[in-house]
């Protein structure tokens, strides 16, 4: 796919993608700052397929930068939709408030935090390219040493406090690239949820990877979210609905064990990013 442009190339999604499409083209380093309309006008210049996988993600951070936040996740958006004829957008299920989930697709978004607002105004923003495609994850991880993943937070073996009321559908970054890869092959536009096919709250996930990986799971700590007293709020009863894409797609999201069971054998052989 050499008429593809991945913007965002060395974060996790993006380098899960750049493996996933090897003939694609990537934004040389340093990456390009989306802020700055004329250097995405030169990045974009002859693709016809945008991969927008750049974002500022630290939700917390985005809470206390709101300013900063919304420069790159709604105006660097917008800078690429105006050039985009076809723009692959990476939202969040932040856009969504936790309080009745999983959600659809079709569902109406309520933020809770400033980064799921500039997210929701990045959808916004991503709908004015020629042709549009959001897809909806949440719980990206995957065996990538340097990362501060989920899974490799739980990999450090350091004391972790984990919430045991977050419920969220965690996602393997390569299968959720797998899943990418088809809708910019198929050209399919329109709203996406791709997450992992199962739900389950994020200190359910911890022991589990503790139990695939045999780590110690006494160094994970059930909390609730309240407890830890984060900045920024976070949706609770969460997590998406993927009956569209299961119903539509050729690539099968994959369960949790399937997730760690691929993660698993890339720690046994030495995976590098």
């Amino acid at each position: 796919m050499k008429d593809t442009l991945i913007i965002g190339a060395t974060g996790q999604v993006g380098g899960a993608l750049r493996k996933a499409m090897p003939d694609a083209r990537v934004t040389k380093r340093p990456e390009v700052d989306i802020r700055d309309r004329a250097a995405v006008e030169r990045a974009c210049a002859g693709a016809q397929t945008v991969i927008l996988a750049a974002a500022l993600t630290a939700v917390d951070y985005c809470e206390d930068h709101p300013n900063e936040a919304r420069a790159i996740n709604v105006e660097g958006t917008r800078n690429v939709a105006r050039v985009a004829p076809h723009l692959i957008y990476l939202s969040t299920e932040y856009v969504f408030d936790g309080e009745g989930g999983p959600y659809g697709e079709d569902d109406a978004p309520s933020p809770l935090s400033v980064y799921g607002r500039t997210k929701l105004e990045g959808e916004l923003a991503a709908r004015e390219a020629k042709q549009w495609t959001i897809v909806r994850t949440t719980v990206v991880f995957s065996y990538r040493p340097g990362s501060k993943n989920f899974l490799m937070q739980v990999l450090s073996g350091k004391p972790m406090r984990i919430p045991v009321d977050q419920i969220s559908n965690p996602t393997l970054a390569e299968n959720l690239a797998e899943a990418i890869v088809e809708l910019a092959q198929r050209r399919l536009t329109g709203i996406w949820n791709l997450v992992g096919a199962d739900r389950l709250d994020r200190y359910d996930f911890a022991t589990r990877i503790a139990e695939r990986f045999e780590l110690d799971a006494s160094q994970l700590t059930p909390v609730s979210t309240r407890e830890l007293a984060q900045p920024a709020a976070r949706p609770l009863n969460a997590g998406l609905k993927i009956d569209k894409a299961r119903r539509e797609l050729k690539t099968r999201l994959l369960t949790v064990d399937e997730a760690l069971n691929m993660a698993r054998r890339q720690w046994r052989l030495g995976a590098r990013p």
